[in-house]
């Protein structure tokens, strides 16, 4: 089991490592939907500029942030928030610092930083 944990936080480091220097300080980032309807592994998630710029944003916001995906409303847009959390959460961000709230207005999903 501890072999384990430490190779989840070595992938972590390393995925969130490609996530580049460059971010938006505070602000929304929207991900079209046409950018996630395709095949995804951790390394196309980790090379989304709105995923990229909304972590460094809540990794600067410090303790206490945390990151908001605002969905498009109904089934598939709740699927959609929930499958992306579970990316974030499986390139280590933490699992309580991702809320999903409904109300993206329009067809992407909105991710923003609150908080910190």
């Amino acid at each position: 089991m501890l072999a384990r944990v430490g190779a989840r936080a070595f992938f972590a480091i390393l995925a969130w490592a490609w996530l580049g220097t460059a971010a938006a300080a505070g602000g929304a980032w929207r991900l079209a939907p046409e950018r996630w309807d395709r095949p995804r592994d951790a390394a196309y998630v980790a090379s989304l500029a709105p995923v990229r710029a909304a972590v460094r944003a809540w990794e600067a916001a410090g303790p206490g942030a945390t990151l908001v995906l605002r969905y498009p409303g109904g089934e598939a847009g709740l699927l959609w928030a929930s499958e992306l959390r579970d990316w974030l959460v499986a390139l280590g961000v933490e699992p309580e610092a991702v809320v999903l709230a409904p109300g993206a207005g329009g067809d992407a999903l909105v991710l923003a930083v609150e908080g910190g």
